[in-house]
């Protein structure tokens, strides 16, 4: 949606899939086999500058937990049975996401962004220290524009 008439400044709503997570435990002094999965649906509102073909991109950033895999093998072998396994994270997550990127002439682009979280992943538990933990994710990413000035 731009905002000036020369395309400098504009504001582009998303709707996007993202799998963010850990395939490996490293914690100092614990190694440990567990992985854990979580399969968000995020929508942010970026604002977004655009001089020549250089793009900066930046703005807030909702995300809807849709999904959990967690596997922990010395603890549940069998995470699928667990009745409500989405119950200890957090549904809702608030972030933010900050990029920069390229886009040529005939709509084609590329770009580098940074996502992360305000929210915790999971919630309060003395037990877990997991309770601490914030997403956080770079993304490398192909674009092609549908509609060019």
């Amino acid at each position: 949606m731009p905002l000036t008439t020369d395309g400098f400044f504009s504001l582009q709503p998303e709707i996007a899939y993202a799998r963010k997570g850990y395939n490996r435990l490293s914690v100092p002094g614990i190694s440990s086999e567990a992985r854990l999965f979580l399969h968000y649906l995020n929508a942010p509102v970026l604002a977004k500058i655009k001089a020549g073909g250089m793009v900066v991109e930046a703005g807030p950033q909702v995300g809807y937990l849709q999904d959990v895999r967690d596997c922990n093998p010395t603890v549940d072998p069998s995470p699928a049975n667990r009745p409500n396994r989405l119950a200890p994270y957090q549904r809702w997550e608030l972030g933010y996401v900050a990029g920069i990127g390229y886009e040529l002439a005939n709509g084609l682009g590329l770009g580098v962004r940074y996502t992360g979280g305000f929210t915790r992943i999971r919630k309060e538990s003395v037990m877990l220290p997991l309770t601490r933990s914030y997403n956080s994710a770079f993304q490398f990413q192909l674009t092609y524009l549908m509609t060019r000035r």
